[in-house]
């Protein structure tokens, strides 16, 4: 369970977890799914990375998990399919160039290595759609 909101410049996430969860924070491309709420709670606000006005503003947010704060700086964000391939465990260089190309924003980062956390949401550009923000996760 977490919860998603919007504070000034910074987006917070904040997580509570299970071992389980936490462990899963330790794979390369970490997935967080959230709901797109018509209130603007979970993950709706990260719809807001469709106009790229607001990544100049937006740039990085802050996950809060128990005993580690990370910042995530933000690589690309686009809408996809279900099924795209943004939602491996694992992410290429490649990968990350053709996120890059097809993203909603530009982003500012030069080094885009990993590890990643990705936060999805429902789009709906067309039917079982998503719109995903990558994210590079750094230790703060």
């Amino acid at each position: 369970i977490f919860e998603y909101w919007p504070k000034n410049s910074i987006i917070r996430i904040k997580l509570c977890l299970y071992y389980a969860f936490f462990d899963f924070l330790s794979s390369l491309n970490s997935i967080i799914y959230g709901h797109h709420m018509k209130a603007g709670t979970m993950l709706a606000s990260i719809d807001r990375y469709k106009n790229a006005a607001y990544y100049s503003g937006h740039s990085y947010m802050y996950l809060y998990a128990p005993g580690q704060t990370y910042r995530l700086d933000l690589i690309a964000g686009y809408s996809c399919p279900h099924d795209d391939e943004v939602f491996a465990t694992g992410l290429t260089d490649d990968q990350i160039a053709r996120f890059k190309a097809k993203s909603t924003f530009t982003t500012n980062l030069t080094d885009t290595s990993g590890p990643y956390v990705t936060l999805c949401t429902c789009s709906y550009e067309h039917e079982n759609w998503r719109y995903v923000v990558i994210c590079k996760k750094t230790a703060i």
